[in-house]
């Protein structure tokens, strides 16, 4: 009896982390089947995974959905050399690429100011930061990011550290803003026997 206690508080707690994400809580975002006329984009998120050599594919990806804004993890300078064959029709870009499995490119057929490259939480991760203009002349405030993935056993307070900092320029800024990017939101780990 006492074991069938402890189980149902147990379940209790979980349940009140679980049930956010099910029908019965109210959703935060209303939602639309219709585009708001000069408000609306699309936006493709792709991590190429540098070693990945279907080049040609990610390309052809590409132009099935056309997007308004790319945001690429991952690139090295043979991804940048292979994904510039898009500059035609992505006029406005942010561009960063390395061979560490960090690099970043942003393409955009929608106007980018005040672009900029940080290093918010190590100096061999970047982010990017720009602001895009919709054809309404609204401004949306845009964050690229890869943070480093969780190890599993390790402290996330550093790897966080990055989203930290964005959510504070966020809430200070109170503009529309979007933060995309491969989050790196679950950690894995290779063991092997010896």
């Amino acid at each position: 009896m006492p074991l069938l206690i402890i189980l149902a508080v147990a379940m209790a707690y979980q349940i009140q982390f679980v049930v956010v994400y099910t029908p019965l809580y109210k959703t935060q975002a209303k939602k639309s089947n219709r585009p708001s006329e000069g408000n609306s984009f699309t936006l493709l998120v792709s991590n190429v995974r540098m070693e990945n050599d279907e080049k040609e594919r990610f390309l052809s990806l590409v132009k099935r959905y056309n997007p308004d804004i790319l945001m690429i993890t991952e690139p090295d300078q043979g991804w940048a050399a292979s994904i510039s064959k898009l500059d035609g029709d992505f006029p406005f870009s942010v561009k960063y690429p390395l061979s560490n499995t960090y690099g970043m490119m942003l393409l955009s057929k929608l106007p980018l100011t005040e672009s900029a490259v940080n290093f918010l939480a190590k100096d061999d991760i970047p982010s990017i930061f720009t602001r895009f203009t919709l054809p309404s002349g609204s401004i949306i405030n845009f964050f690229g990011v890869h943070p480093e993935p969780p190890q599993p056993g390790t402290d996330t307070y550093e790897r966080d550290t990055e989203l930290l900092i964005i959510g504070k320029k966020i809430k200070e800024s109170g503009n529309p803003t979007i933060v995309a990017g491969d989050l790196n939101d679950v950690g894995w780990s290779v063991t092997s026997k010896l």
